[in-house]
């Protein structure tokens, strides 16, 4: 299920490095969370799904004025330098041994998991903290260092 409603809390800083993506036609970017680009450039949420192909994850949207609804000309701000953010974990099986542990993108644009399945499988990052059984914290691959 699909994100509706900007997050708050979820996201820590990579330092600054920001940058400017046209968000996709149709496409509705909320505030901290994980977004892609799909191979003809276009930022959409981070969902690992079969409808539509993301080629990478750039990182965490930070916006300052809520969620943005793309038109094909409107941008949203995406740091793109690592950072960090809580997320779900779709298996929900976390424990403290899964700390290094590599995830590829979930089930919504909140969320990660370890397995592959039948979807897009992006790279996202490492689990840096464990919470709980079902949230983790998750350092990002900077932009750009995605295989």
């Amino acid at each position: 299920m699909a994100i509706s409603d900007n997050r708050i809390g979820k996201y820590k800083p990579s330092g600054g490095q920001l940058r400017d993506f046209i968000v996709g036609t149709g496409q509705v970017i909320y505030n901290q969370v994980l977004v892609g680009l799909t191979a003809s450039g276009d930022l959409v949420p981070l969902i690992d799904n079969v409808t539509d192909t993301v080629a990478l994850c750039v990182g965490v949207a930070v916006l300052s004025g809520g969620e943005i609804t793309g038109d094909g000309s409107l941008t949203a701000r995406v740091d793109i330098g690592g950072a960090e953010i809580l997320v779900d974990h779709d298996t929900g099986s976390l424990t403290i041994a899964n700390i290094g542990d590599s995830v590829l993108s979930g089930t919504d644009e909140g969320s990660v998991d370890d397995a592959t399945g039948s979807g897009d499988d992006v790279p996202v990052g490492v689990i840096i903290n464990v919470p709980s059984a079902t949230t983790c914290w998750v350092k990002c691959r900077p932009y750009g260092t995605q295989s």
